[in-house]
C-alpha cells in the first residue's frame, strides 16, 4: 500500500512591504466667476492629488452666503482628480465680498 513520505524541505523567502496608508497630498479650489449677481449660479471647481488607494471617494462641503452645499460624493480613479460644485447666490444678497469656504472630505 502507497504512503506519503518526506522527500525533502526547501525555503523561499518573500518582503511584505509596509502597506501604503491613503494620503491626500494637496488640493485646490477654484471659482469659476469672481463676480456674481443675485441668484446667479457659479462653479466650484477642486482638484485632489493622493496617493495609497486605487480609488478614493471624495465630497465637498462650501459654506457661502449663509447656506451649506454638499457636494454628491465621487469615486476619484485617477490622481488628481477634479470635480464641480454648483453654488448659488440667493435672490436677495446685499452687494459685498464674501468669503467661500471649502471642506474636502475624503472616505477610506
Amino acid at each position: 500500500m502507497a504512503t506519503w513520505h518526506t522527500v525533502g524541505s526547501k525555503t523561499i523567502s518573500v518582503t511584505v512591504k509596509k502597506k501604503e496608508q491613503f494620503k491626500v497630498s494637496s488640493w485646490s479650489v477654484s471659482i469659476d466667476k469672481t463676480t456674481i449677481s443675485p441668484n446667479e449660479q457659479a462653479k466650484v471647481g477642486i482638484t485632489v492629488n493622493w496617493s495609497g488607494a486605487q480609488s478614493a471617494k471624495f465630497k465637498a462641503s462650501i459654506e457661502a452666503f449663509g447656506y451649506n452645499f454638499v457636494s454628491d460624493e465621487v469615486i476619484a480613479t485617477k490622481s488628481p482628480y477634479s470635480f464641480n460644485v454648483i453654488i448659488q447666490t440667493p435672490k436677495d444678497i446685499k452687494p459685498g465680498t464674501y468669503q467661500i469656504k471649502v471642506t474636502l472630505l475624503a472616505y477610506y
